[in-house]
């Protein structure tokens, strides 16, 4: 799985690089895009539902302008990508 190529094909924004941060039921990144920093979590399928229905909720509460990380949408303006390694979920960082 090349996550750079992932992104740059699924997301409106040009990333430069990854920096791994932790791997757990999720792996965490850090995600470079020229001086920008985001914050990519990458799901297992095991936990694919439950992460659907928390990325739904947080989207939902980012409309009504609650103080939550920011999703970032991707092309097709979701909140998720989903192949069959994982759940990508890019949030911006705070």
């Amino acid at each position: 799985m090349d996550l750079l190529n992932i992104l740059n094909e699924n997301y409106p924004i040009n990333f430069d690089n990854t920096e791994q941060l932790r791997d757990g039921g999720s792996t965490s990144y850090a995600v470079i895009s020229g001086g920008d920093k985001y914050f990519l979590r990458v799901i297992k399928p095991a936990f694919f539902d439950t992460a659907i229905n928390g990325a739904d909720i947080q989207v939902f509460l980012q409309s009504r302008g609650f103080a939550v990380p920011p999703v970032v949408f991707t092309k097709n303006d979701l909140p998720y990508i989903k192949t069959d390694d994982g759940l990508f979920i890019l949030y911006e960082c705070i």
